[in-house]
């Protein structure tokens, strides 16, 4: 039994040598195959693939940019009648009203605070816009100074300014231009800053609203008592409820708009 033990010892170290052997020969069989056979052609394929994939890539670009500059070249126009629909869509709804009262409501005990204007920056049939200070609700700072009003503008034709957390509002909702512009801890200190500051305030929305009253006038003048246009006037609304308004076509707007538009043919 003992000898046998030895002999299978042996045998066994034996196998164990032989079977190194051959895993050292395997791994260096397989590194061959791997890095010089096989990885050689992948890389050239995936070289291949992806110099093919670039190429593409570079011509869709530029069709891309050809396809988008013709577009936005036929937007120019497209852009200007939207505009003026617009406008046309601002006068056939009726000018809102701009004329309001202000009032805080901070610690009023459910009753408005009426509040006065320091200042009124401009007053006309297109706009009201007033300066005003009212008293907020912070330990420090404790007076806002902020200009509030009305436009017959949307933001589809102008950017309006507009903050939110101003404590201060109109009779039946919201102002349409709201902004905050300072706050300190004395009413007096914000006149005076605001008598030093006035002709920066809203300076470009002012320039850029009295671009807008000319091209509304011009409207008014040109287009607004033409058929073709008011026709497409009226296609343009009757195109909004059937496809951005929920069950627009069930609505009285919708059907008279599509009378509006058979009469017109």
């Amino acid at each position: 039994m003992i000898k046998e033990f030895k002999q299978n010892k042996k045998e066994i170290e034996k196998i164990n040598k032989n079977l190194d052997n051959l895993r050292d020969k395997n791994r260096k069989k397989g590194y061959k195959i791997k890095f010089n056979i096989y990885d050689k052609q992948i890389r050239k394929l995936t070289n291949e693939r992806d110099n093919k994939i670039s190429k593409l890539d570079k011509e869709f670009e530029k069709i891309e940019k050809q396809e988008m500059d013709k577009k936005d070249k036929l937007s120019i126009h497209i852009n200007k009648v939207k505009r003026i629909l617009e406008f046309i869509k601002i006068n056939k709804e009726g000018v809102r009203k701009l004329d309001f009262k202000a009032y805080s409501h901070f610690s009023y005990q459910g009753k408005k605070n009426n509040l006065e204007p320091i200042d009124t920056i401009a007053d006309d049939e297109f706009k009201k816009i007033q300066v005003f200070i009212y008293k907020n609700d912070k330990p420090i700072n404790c007076y806002t100074l902020c200009v509030v009003g009305m436009t017959i503008f949307n933001k589809d034709i102008l950017e309006i300014p507009y903050s939110y957390g101003l404590d201060i509002i109109k009779e039946g909702g919201h102002f349409s231009i709201g902004t905050g512009i300072k706050e300190l801890s004395e009413e007096e200190k914000l006149k005076v800053y605001y008598n030093k500051n006035k002709d920066k305030i809203l300076k470009e929305f002012l320039e850029e609203h009295k671009k807008a009253e000319e091209e509304y006038k011009e409207v008014l003048e040109n287009y607004i008592n033409k058929k073709e246009w008011i026709k497409l006037y009226i296609e343009s609304r009757i195109y909004y409820y059937e496809n951005h308004y929920s069950r627009g076509t069930e609505t009285d707007e919708y059907k008279k708009f599509k009378k509006e538009l058979e009469s017109l043919k």
